[in-house]
C-alpha cells in the first residue's frame, strides 16, 4: 500500500482524532473542500482504508459516517527492555491485532533483522499481509532524539547515541521511529485512551523504572533537549540511596517497583513484589506499610509539583501491577492534596490504573501511526 497523498492524510488524521465523521465534518475539520473530500474518500474506500458506516439524521438529508476499516493498514510497535521485548501489530484506530514476546535485544545491530522477521511472522500468524504494515515504532527507556530517531542515552539498555531508527529503517524499508517509552505510552493515551479529550495532561509510568511524559496544548512536550518528563531522576531524598544514573536519592530509588522490591528484601519480607507488599500492608505489616508509605509520599511530592507548575487537566499514573488502589496510591493522593493549592487540585483529575498488557509496545505503534498520518509526502516505504 502506497503512502497517502497530503490531503488524504489530513482526512485520515481528522477521522483518527474525532472518530467516524460525515463528509461535511471531514471537510470542516481537515480543511479540505467538500468536492476534494468526496473524491478522496472514494479513493480511500477503494483502497480499503475507510468504509461507510452508520447514517445520522439531521435537519436535511441523512449523512453517512466514514470510519477506518479494521486492519486496513497496520503499525508495528516494539517495546525494548533489558530482559524482554514485546512486539504488537495495531490498526489505525489503535486496536491490537496481534502480539508476540521476543527475546532480549540488547545489541543494537541485532535488532533490525530480528524485528524484520518477527513483524512478517506476526502479520502472517494473525492473518494479515505483511505489506499492510506502514510504519514501525520502537520504545526504549531513556533520552531519545525523536527528530533523528536516535537513542541518546538509555541507562537500562546501556546505550549511548544509537541511531536505531535509521539502522532499522534501512533494513526494513519502512519508516521507523524511536521514542522514549513513557512518551510512547502517553501518545497512545492521547490518541486512543483516557486522555483523548484532554488538551493537557501528564503521565507517570511506574514499572521497574519510572518514566514521565507531558502533553501541553494537545502536543507532546519534549523540552529543549528531549528530556522533558524525566521525573525518575528528580532528587527526593538528598544524599539518599545511590541511583543507576550516578546521583543519590532519585525518585527511581524509592518509588519504582524495583526499588520497593529491594526495600522489601532489606526488611527481610518473604514476599517482595508490589502486590504482595500491598497485601501485607492491608494486614498491618509495619515494614510493608513503611515501604509503601515512603514510595507513595515521594511520588506524591513530584505529582504535586507537576500539578502546581503545569496545572494539567489530568495526571495519569500507570502502574505495572494489579493492586493499583491500595496504600501506595492513597498516600500519593494525600501528599498531592496537602501540597497543592485547593483551587488547582480540585480541577486536576488524578487517575491511577494498571498498565494494560502490551501497552508499551502499543504505545510505540501509536508513535508510528501518529507520524504516518502527519508525515510529509516524501516519507514513503522503499520496498
Amino acid at each position: 500500500m502506497d503512502s497517502p497523498a497530503p490531503h488524504h492524510r489530513r482526512i485520515l488524521w481528522a477521522i483518527s482524532e474525532a472518530g467516524p465523521l460525515s463528509r461535511t465534518e471531514i471537510s470542516e475539520m481537515a480543511g479540505v473542500s467538500k468536492a476534494a473530500v468526496t473524491g478522496a474518500v472514494k479513493e480511500l474506500i477503494a483502497q480499503g482504508l475507510l468504509h461507510e458506516t452508520d447514517s445520522i439524521r439531521g435537519a436535511g438529508r441523512p449523512a453517512t459516517l466514514i470510519a477506518f476499516s479494521s486492519g486496513s493498514c497496520l503499525f508495528a510497535g516494539l517495546s525494548l527492555r533489558p530482559d524482554r521485548s514485546r512486539l504488537v501489530l495495531c490498526d489505525a484506530v489503535g486496536d491490537i491485532m496481534g502480539t508476540a514476546d521476543l527475546p532480549s535485544m540488547r545489541t543494537p545491530e541485532s535488532i533490525p533483522p530480528l524485528l524484520d522477521s518477527a513483524i512478517k511472522k506476526l502479520a502472517r500468524d494473525t492473518g494479515f499481509d505483511p505489506d499492510k504494515v506502514m510504519g514501525v515504532g520502537i520504545s526504549v527507556s531513556g533520552v531519545v532524539n525523536a527528530e533523528q530517531d536516535t537513542c541518546v542515552r538509555s541507562t537500562l539498555m546501556g546505550w549511548e547515541n544509537v541511531p536505531l531508527g535509521k539502522m532499522a529503517a534501512d533494513y526494513l524499508g519502512l519508516p521507523v521511529h524511536i521514542e522514549n517509552d513513557a512518551n510512547a505510552l502517553a501518545m497512545r493515551e492521547k490518541l486512543f485512551g483516557a486522555a483523548s479529550e484532554a488538551a493537557s495532561f501528564a503521565l507517570i509510568d511506574i514499572d521497574d523504572g519510572i518514566g514521565g511524559a507531558v502533553f501541553i496544548g494537545r502536543n507532546l512536550f519534549r523540552g529543549f533537549a528531549g528530556g522533558a518528563g524525566e521525573v525518575a531522576h528528580i532528587t527526593v531524598t538528598p544524599g539518599g540511596i545511590p541511583c543507576q544514573c550516578g546521583k543519590r536519592g532519585c525518585l527511581d530509588t524509592i518509588s519504582s517497583l524495583r526499588a520497593m522490591k529491594l526495600a522489601a528484601g532489606r526488611a527481610n519480607l518473604k514476599e517482595t513484589d508490589f502486590d504482595a507488599l500491598e497485601a501485607a500492608a492491608a494486614q498491618g505489616d509495619p515494614a510493608a506499610v513503611e515501604i509503601l508509605h515512603a514510595a507513595g509520599d515521594a511520588l506524591g511530592s513530584i505529582v504535586a509539583q507537576i500539578v502546581q507548575m503545569l496545572n494539567p487537566e489530568r495526571v495519569l499514573i500507570r502502574l505495572s501491577a494489579e493492586r493499583c488502589n491500595g496504600l501506595f496510591a492513597a498516600v500519593m493522593q494525600q501528599t498531592v492534596d496537602a501540597n497543592v493549592l485547593p483551587q488547582m487540585r480540585n480541577r486536576t483529575r488524578i487517575d491511577v490504573a494498571k498498565t494494560p498488557f502490551g501497552a508499551h509496545a502499543a504505545g510505540a505503534a501509536s508513535i508510528a501511526t501518529h507520524r504516518f498520518l502527519l508525515a510529509p509526502p516524501s516519507q514513503e516505504r522503499t520496498s
